[in-house]
């Protein structure tokens, strides 16, 4: 089974699919391998294309009028990003895109899409199931940033490898400096790691235990009545 095979899959469990829209889908996915930092849409642009995310991360980030820049979506593997309403409404882009790790996408032009719609009524379904996903990333950051700063740290864990996106962009997704990131960061490392400790100290002392209690009973067969010759 190929990347695009596993995108169709993905699709069909979301909503049903038919063989022509696989087939017609399938011949307009491009595999892409982009670099790091490589930004895949710029402010005030009209997109021109979408892509599946198969491995690696991607940040969608504003500017104000000043420079600043602000990460607002941090894409996992498995999603579908691109600058939603310019794709869909040829509007300007409001949004910033970029591969903030070496990626590996499925990528497809508007304008294949575009005649994609014309021919099958599913790729509405696809258009809905892009935005809908969209509005669920911006709700669960607006739930992150509301937290308290020692509490975001550990529920954007949750969700987001922290250990593989970088401190920059996750600390500007959660609204809080870099520095305060780190060291929250560090601060659960050190938690993750005592509890894993403790578990391990747990299995040891019940192996330690189970060991024990076999060689007690090894050495009281006579007095459980148990014959050890048999």
């Amino acid at each position: 089974m190929d990347d695009i095979d596993l995108l169709l899959n993905h699709l069909n469990i979301i909503f049903p699919i038919s063989e022509e829209f696989r087939k017609d889908l399938r011949r307009i996915l491009k595999l892409r391998i982009i670099k790091k930092n490589t930004v895949l849409i710029k402010i005030n642009k009209k997109v021109k294309k979408a892509w599946w995310l198969i491995t690696g991360f991607v940040s969608a980030s504003t500017m104000d009028k000043n420079g600043k820049e602000t990460v607002v979506r941090i894409h996992l593997p498995g999603q579908i990003f691109t600058a939603f309403y310019s794709f869909f409404e040829d509007r300007l882009t409001v949004h910033k895109i970029k591969a903030v790790s070496d990626i590996k996408v499925l990528e497809i032009k508007k304008e294949d899409f575009i005649g994609l719609k014309a021919k099958h009524p599913e790729a509405m379904d696809l258009a809905t199931l892009i935005i809908l996903q969209n509005t669920r990333t911006e709700i669960e950051r607006g739930n992150l940033t509301s937290l308290p700063i020692k509490e975001k740290v550990g529920a954007f864990s949750e969700t987001y490898p922290i250990q593989n996106i970088p401190n920059s962009a996750s600390a500007s997704f959660l609204q809080m400096p870099e520095q305060d990131y780190v060291e929250q960061k560090v601060i659960l490392q050190k938690v993750n790691d005592s509890k894993d400790n403790l578990t391990h100290q747990y299995y040891k002392n019940r192996d330690e235990m189970a060991h024990a209690i076999k060689l007690y009973l090894l050495e009281n067969y006579t007095i459980l009545g148990i014959d050890k010759t048999s």
